[in-house]
């Protein structure tokens, strides 16, 4: 009775006859596989079979491979000491694994190009490129703990699961990254009360990202657009208080701004740079809280202190009279008042000549026009001026004449008068 040998997947093979072979000591060339396959009652069989077991025992050592391979056919290369399948068109490499506790030496036909090292002191995979040991993962060392980015499954307190990506500290979740909206883990995870949109940092680490972002929506909590900014102009819908708000600058409902220091007795001061120097040039006394300049103006449009203003003045006035009793030297003049002024004003020489001119000269003064002068009372008998109404007077009560003509009376009575007048 013939043998149908087949393969795995059932395909015929070969139909072995009773009392035939079939193999490459039997019928070489012309064997359907590497191995020799005997029908019944086939002498020398046993023998045959046993090789069969040593060959394959070997994986077919050999530097050639075997002639007739079939699909998944392991075969040992002598020639570079890999073990290789055949994938139905050709040999490939099954990589040896080297388990060491050291790293193997890339040298002779033990190591070559896709061996592998499994290092067992930090539970690592490396792969040989043929100059140099890759690492293949994981990334991190067991002395070191978990390290790197993970992705794991948390599910939220509503049973929901979420697929997000953990990185790992030495064992220490620092971050946690999700896609999905806000949620709460089920099982409690220390510095994640909730694991939200983005990246979540472990709130027990008391950390963050140090060094350069592209953009961030918030600082401290607050909106990024909350915060001034240095590159432009900027409006604060608020006062604004620096050094825990001992200077405030504040703004009331009519727009006006001030600029308060709260702390009791301290100043303001502006500086400058002058010459390299840093200068305070305007302080305001917390004290006294008066304004204080402290340079020299040099131009009309300046603001200057008491001291120069004081020493200014003392220059200037000290050349000048006092108002109460001064002595004045040299020639002092004055305005002249309009001729007739009866006020205070300062009579200049010029008043003073303008108001004699018209006077007569206590000397044989030459008076025009109708003369007066106070009536003497009656029985005046001194050199004081008679009035016509004093001589009246005289002469109704001494019954005596007069006589007003420019020459003298021919004759007359003791005790008559004579008033000479100035003839014309």
């Amino acid at each position: 009775m013939s043998y149908l040998i087949n393969k795995t997947n059932g395909q015929l093979l070969l139909t072995l006859l009773d009392g035939t072979a079939d193999g490459p000591a039997i019928n070489p060339g012309l064997n359907v596989s590497d191995i020799n396959l005997f029908g019944k009652n086939y002498p020398t069989y046993g023998q045959g079979e046993n090789n069969n077991f040593i060959h394959m025992l070997e994986n077919f050592a050999n530097s050639t491979p075997p002639s007739v391979p079939l699909r998944g056919e392991l075969w040992y290369d002598t020639s570079t000491n890999f073990l290789k399948v055949y994938t139905g068109n050709t040999w490939t490499p099954v990589s040896p694994t080297i388990v060491s506790n050291t790293q193997p030496t890339a040298s002779g036909t033990t190591v070559v190009t896709g061996t592998h090292w499994w290092d067992t002191t930090d539970d690592q995979m490396f792969s040989y490129n043929g100059s140099t040991w890759v690492l293949i993962g994981p990334p991190y060392s067991k002395l070191d703990g978990r390290s790197g980015a993970f992705p794991e499954n948390i599910y939220d307190t509503n049973g929901t699961k979420h697929t997000v990506v953990k990185i790992y500290t030495n064992g220490n979740v620092s971050s946690i990254a999700s896609y999905d909206t806000t949620f709460t883990p089920n099982v409690a995870i220390t510095g994640f009360a909730n694991i939200n949109t983005g990246w979540t940092i472990n709130s027990a680490i008391n950390g963050g990202f140090v060094g350069t972002a592209t953009n961030s929506l918030s600082l401290g909590g607050s909106p990024a657009a909350t915060y001034a900014r240095k590159d432009h102009d900027e409006t604060f819908a608020g006062n604004l208080g620096i050094a825990g708000g001992q200077l405030a600058v504040m703004t009331d409902t009519s727009g006006n701004i001030s600029i308060n220091n709260t702390v009791t007795g301290a100043n303001i001061s502006l500086g400058v740079t002058v010459s390299s120097v840093l200068t305070r040039v305007v302080t305001v006394n917390g004290s006294t809280g008066t304004l204080q300049v402290s340079a020299t103006p040099v131009s009309a449009q300046d603001v200057t202190n008491k001291q120069y203003v004081d020493a200014s003045i003392a220059t200037a006035v000290a050349p000048l009279a006092p108002i109460n009793s001064p002595t004045f030297t040299g020639i002092p003049q004055a305005p002249t008042a309009a001729f007739g002024d009866a006020s205070a004003q300062i009579a200049t020489d010029a008043f003073v000549a303008a108001a004699v001119a018209p006077l007569a000269p206590l000397a044989s003064p030459n008076l025009t026009g109708i003369p007066t002068a106070p009536t003497a009372g009656f029985g005046t008998n001194n050199t004081q001026i008679a009035s016509t109404a004093f001589v009246q007077t005289a002469i109704a009560a001494q019954q005596f004449h007069y006589t007003v003509s420019t020459s003298g009376p021919s004759g007359g009575n003791d005790g008559d008068f004579w008033f000479q007048i100035q003839g014309t």
